[in-house]
């Protein structure tokens, strides 16, 4: 994603989620870039540190505890009838 438009980037291939002077935000804002495209391309990247997460064990036992104390909080904070 950016392909010139990351050149002069220090970090390439970053989540253009709002790092200053961003040329894939600018071009976004411009309407020379889809804003669906860059969604389309956020989306694609999200998958992809899903499926990095559950192939990593270290981090699928991290997701899952997390998982859990988010569920315990909302059975505590679930009102009673």
């Amino acid at each position: 994603m950016g392909g010139a438009r990351c050149a002069g980037r220090r970090v390439r291939g970053g989540p253009h989620d709002g790092e200053p002077g961003c040329a894939v935000i600018r071009a976004a804002a411009e309407g020379t870039l889809s804003p669906a495209r860059l969604e389309s391309y956020r989306k694609l990247q999200r998958e992809l540190r899903y499926l990095a997460l559950r192939q990593d064990e270290r981090g699928r036992a991290e997701q899952k505890q997390r998982w859990r104390a988010i569920h315990k909080a909302a059975r505590k904070h679930r009102p009673r009838e």
